[in-house]
C-alpha cells in the first residue's frame, strides 16, 4: 500500500512539474517570437531608410525575406496533393519558379513599410511550436484605417519562420493552393511553372 502511495505521489509530482514547465516554455517562445517580429520589421525599415542604392537595398531586403519566410514549405503546401504526383525534375523547376515568384512579388512590396505603424494585438499558440501573430497595420500614405494582418509562424531549429500571411481573413497559401490546383487540373504542372514565370516577368 505504501508503495502505491509513493508511486502515486511521484506521478502527481511529475505531472505537476510538466504542467509548470510547459507554460513556461510557451511563454519563452512567445517572448522570442515578439522579438523576431519586431526585429524583422526594424531590419526592413532600416534598409528602406538607408542611403544605399536600389540594387543594394533590394539584395538586403531579399536576404531578410529568405531568412524569415519558410519558402520551401509554402511551395510544397501550395502544390497540395500534386506534390507526390509530379516528377523530380518538375518539382525542382516548380520550387525554383515559386521561390523566384514569391521573392520578386513580396520583396518589392517592402518599400510600402516606410511610414507604416503596426501593433501586435495577440499571439495564439497552435501546436508544435506554431503560432498565429495577429497585428494591426496602418499605412498613412494609403488609408487612415488599420488593417488586420495575421502571420502563421513556426519555430524550427531555434529560429522562427513565417509560413502564411492572412490579410483581412484571406490566407496567402490557401489562395495559392486553390489557384494552383485549378491550373494543374486543367493544364498540368508545366503550365503552372510557365505561368509563375510569366507573372515574374510582369513584376
Amino acid at each position: 500500500m505504501n508503495n502505491i502511495i509513493k508511486l502515486t505521489k511521484r506521478v502527481f509530482i511529475s505531472f505537476a512539474l510538466v504542467v509548470m514547465i510547459y507554460p513556461l516554455s510557451i511563454a519563452e517562445e512567445k517572448q522570442k517570437l515578439i522579438e523576431f517580429v519586431n526585429d524583422t520589421a526594424k531590419q526592413v525599415i532600416s534598409v528602406i531608410e538607408s542611403t544605399g542604392t536600389d540594387s543594394q537595398k533590394g539584395q538586403e531586403l531579399q536576404n531578410i525575406f529568405c531568412n524569415s519566410v519558410d519558402i520551401d514549405w509554402m511551395a510544397r503546401f501550395a502544390l497540395g496533393r500534386y506534390y507526390k504526383q509530379i516528377s523530380q525534375q518538375q518539382l525542382d523547376e516548380y520550387l525554383t519558379a515559386y521561390k523566384n515568384f514569391l521573392i520578386t512579388t513580396y520583396v518589392s512590396k517592402f518599400s510600402e513599410y516606410n511610414g507604416v505603424n503596426f501593433d501586435i494585438e495577440s499571439i495564439k499558440y497552435i501546436s508544435n511550436s506554431q503560432y498565429i501573430v495577429s497585428t494591426k497595420i496602418l499605412n498613412k500614405k494609403y488609408t487612415s484605417k488599420y488593417i488586420s494582418v495575421a502571420y502563421r509562424i513556426k519555430m524550427m531549429d531555434n529560429h522562427f519562420l513565417i509560413r502564411d500571411i492572412v490579410a483581412e481573413d484571406i490566407s496567402l497559401i490557401l489562395g495559392q493552393r486553390s489557384d494552383f490546383s485549378s491550373i494543374i487540373s486543367k493544364e498540368g504542372i508545366d503550365a503552372l511553372i510557365e505561368k509563375l514565370g510569366e507573372k515574374l516577368n510582369k513584376e
